[in-house]
């Protein structure tokens, strides 16, 4: 239990360090994604492009694997993954039960903006889908 106090602790500091990238994102979500040994998340896609979904691996034991398209990635620890999850992307963790955790494979994922959406688009679609009506 203490150590999820711990990482509630880390990801409230963490998120205080990004207040630009993460204020008012539409469709944008922080929380802590915990994946179990043997677990596979199948393909799908996010809901729209102008967000980038971002991965900070706090653990990341062996045999775990984020495919985004055709391209696969390893988390590593404290070195974060973005991409755009509009495309196809499915996670897998072939690892074992060993290590911290019970060998969980666990990442902070926040939202941020795509840097190609201008500020008056932001505006436009902070208008069309208000931060409170898509959970964010």
């Amino acid at each position: 239990m203490l150590i999820w106090l711990r990482m509630i602790l880390l990801q409230a500091r963490l998120l205080q360090c990004l207040p630009e990238l993460l204020r008012e994102v539409a469709f944008g979500h922080a929380y802590f994604s915990v994946l179990q040994p043997g677990i596979r998340v199948k393909p799908h896609c996010g809901p729209c492009n102008f967000r980038l979904r971002c991965h900070l691996p706090l653990f990341a034991p062996r045999g775990c694997r984020l495919v985004v398209g055709d391209e696969s990635t390893d988390w590593e620890y404290g070195k974060c993954v973005v991409f755009d999850d509009s495309f196809l992307h499915s996670v897998q963790h072939d690892g074992d039960r060993s290590g911290p955790l019970g060998g969980c494979r666990v990442v902070l994922l926040f939202d941020i903006w795509h840097p190609q959406v201008t500020t008056a688009e932001r505006r436009l679609l902070n208008k069309l889908f208000p931060v409170e009506s898509v959970g964010g």
